[in-house]
């Protein structure tokens, strides 16, 4: 076994372990007191609500625009759960927004909670090996979405969060440790895209007010994601991606 593969594994294993050690943390409710509320055509929260239609035009761009075959079983599989993660997204957020609450949150975070979980397995996949890849999907694909269900019955976030922000810090330490292949996913575009996204969505009101009610932080949020996701991906136009042996 490869030094990565041990470092990557071992990682993983931390951000399981640790989650049962930390602090429990609530939902603020506050989070569901969105800037833009006004409603156009009947539709609740019409442009939190439709923004998140965004997140389908990357994967209009993968069926009509993708000339990549990919061989290898793992990355097949990781960017199709990631991919699939991204359809169940914009259907649970449009759900979410259409009554903002801690029930309705629960399929937003369902779908997010698998596309971690292809993320992880390409990257793992790309820069680490295939089998560690496809234990990594095999974990996460249980482990990811039980994190929800963990915050839905108990109100304990802890596990989602450790999955959201410690799935960062994964991807950082393993594109920091190990070599570029070419043609890969553009997970540093991914990552800095969905930086963004996150700090828009922590300035909600203020740019609601900067852009006189024109757009809200949420609402550029879902854009900013959805444009990550399409940077991320559009490699796939390429006719050759090479991943680890």
């Amino acid at each position: 076994m490869r030094r990565t593969e041990v470092l990557f594994g071992v990682f993983l294993l931390f951000l399981f372990l640790i989650s049962f050690f930390l602090p429990e943390l609530k939902q603020n409710q506050n989070y569901h007191n969105f800037a833009d509320t006004r409603a156009f055509f009947g539709i609740p929260n019409t442009m939190d609500t439709l923004s998140n239609v965004a997140f389908l035009l990357p994967l209009l761009f993968w069926i009509t625009k993708k000339t990549t075959e990919i061989q290898q079983l793992s990355l097949k599989i990781s960017t199709n759960i990631f991919l699939i993660g991204m359809l169940l997204t914009s259907f649970g957020s449009i759900y979410y927004h259409l009554n903002p609450n801690d029930e309705t949150l629960v399929y937003d975070r369902l779908g997010m909670s698998v596309a971690f979980t292809g993320v992880l397995g390409m990257l793992a996949a790309c820069r680490v090996s295939n089998p560690l890849s496809l234990l990594t999907i095999i974990f996460l694909i249980i482990f990811a979405p039980l994190s929800v269900i963990v915050w839905k019955i108990s109100g304990n976030l802890t596990y989602y969060a450790v999955l959201q922000f410690g799935g960062i810090l994964l991807i950082l330490f393993t594109l920091f440790f190990t070599k570029m292949n070419e043609n890969e996913p553009k997970f540093i575009a991914l990552l800095i895209f969905y930086g963004l996204a996150k700090l828009t969505e922590a300035f909600d009101i203020q740019i609601f007010n900067l852009t006189f009610g024109i757009i809200s932080g949420h609402t550029l949020k879902h854009l900013l994601v959805a444009y990550g996701v399409y940077e991320f991906i559009k490699v796939f136009k390429n006719k050759t991606l090479k991943t680890v042996d």
